[in-house]
């Protein structure tokens, strides 16, 4: 779809000579309400570029058995967002947010731009936080959950990274940005989302909104009135 990638050319505009650039990762976003309407953005962002593809599978095991499943039987149909996802997929230049404090001084939430994936993990160059420059090699790293139905005790072994390209309005709350897409086919969901989403721009001119309906010039805001009384 033509228009589509037409906006994530605005939003990252280095896209187009298949490289991602720090500073546009740094001080752009395409923003959406809900991590569903994420994933398929940073899906079509991993499309957009001409690298080979790796796809990194999840390894769970279940405390007190000695299997591990190397796929996501054990998660099927339950959305699970404590955990990285049972299947992650990427090229070189995808941006990426780091999902776990490290040691070595990564923190969660910082970005960084993969360089090189290989079988055991993937080589990032940090773009935010206080190892911003540096090339950080990132093995597979485990984490621990309860199935939300079964309540078994699980442990998932899986990159501490997630796709990029876009993220929720949720988790670009008290950045400023100098380009901003506002993806708003689907419809905002709390209060106060849609201010702060339409506020992390500085200019008018950086930002656009992507509407369900065109035509119509409105989207759907959540005011809980109490608060405001």
């Amino acid at each position: 779809m033509k228009w589509l990638s037409g906006i994530f050319y605005f939003s990252m505009s280095s896209l187009t000579t298949d490289t991602v650039s720090r500073v546009e990762l740094a001080t752009h976003a395409l923003l959406a309400a809900k991590h569903d309407q994420v994933d398929d953005l940073n899906k079509v962002g991993v499309g957009m570029l001409n690298g080979e593809a790796r796809s990194y599978r999840a390894r769970d095991t279940v405390k007190g058995q000695a299997q591990t499943c190397h796929d996501d039987r054990l998660f099927a149909g339950v959305d699970v967002r404590t955990i990285p996802p049972a299947s992650i997929t990427l090229k070189p230049q995808t941006p990426v947010l780091i999902t776990r404090n490290l040691s070595t001084g990564l923190r969660n939430g910082t970005r960084a731009i993969v360089k090189e994936c290989f079988n055991g993990g993937v080589a990032v160059e940090m773009v935010t936080g206080a190892l911003q420059g540096q090339t950080v090699v990132l093995p597979r790293l485990h984490y621990y959950t309860t199935h939300p139905v079964s309540g078994d005790r699980i442990r998932r072994t899986q990159l501490p990274v997630k796709e990029c390209f876009a993220m929720t309005i949720n988790k670009a709350q008290g950045q400023s940005l100098e380009k901003c897409v506002l993806d708003l086919r689907t419809n905002v969901f709390s209060h106060g989302q849609l201010y702060v989403a339409a506020s992390r721009v500085t200019s008018l001119a950086g930002l656009k909104i992507l509407l369900a309906k065109p035509s119509d010039h409105t989207t759907h805001n959540v005011v809980f009135q109490p608060l405001l009384a």
